[in-house]
């Protein structure tokens, strides 16, 4: 097998480096449930890089981006910051890929579920997430 032939079996869509799909927030949620901050996404697929061979749908890579922007503004608005003012470090993750997201309703939440002071005085964050009932799970960020 030669190389060739292996990039032709390679995904168009990772090729050269990941596509950006062109997506549109067709609104927003801030809320608390039980003493728990929540954000979320209700987003829409404006242009997709997806091949009609495929259809549209909703990555799993640009689902992972649109959870890591649900963190980084639920952190924000849950310490009353309304300017981006730093980022959230990563630092574990645990998602469940259930099955496709479908593009006609897409939603992206993020749930504080536990919130620490470390002991180097920065904020440690448990999220929950989930999208659109097809993606679930946590991730672990410094704020």
């Amino acid at each position: 097998m030669n190389k060739i032939k292996i990039k032709e079996l390679m995904s168009s869509y990772l090729l050269d480096g990941y596509k950006q799909d062109v997506i549109d927030i067709e609104s927003v949620d801030f809320c608390t449930e039980n003493d728990k901050s929540k954000f979320t996404f209700k987003l829409n697929i404006k242009e997709s890089f997806l091949s009609s061979q495929y259809g549209v749908f909703f990555s799993g890579i640009t689902a992972e981006v649109w959870i890591y922007q649900a963190c980084v503004v639920l952190a924000h608005l849950d310490n009353d910051l309304f300017e981006n003012s730093r980022e959230i470090i990563l630092q574990e993750k645990h998602f469940t890929y259930k099955k496709p997201v479908s593009p006609d309703n897409i939603t992206v939440t993020a749930k504080v579920l536990e919130k620490r002071t470390t002991s180097k005085g920065r904020l440690q964050y448990k999220f929950e997430v989930n999208v659109s009932d097809a993606i679930t799970g946590y991730g672990l960020a410094i704020f």
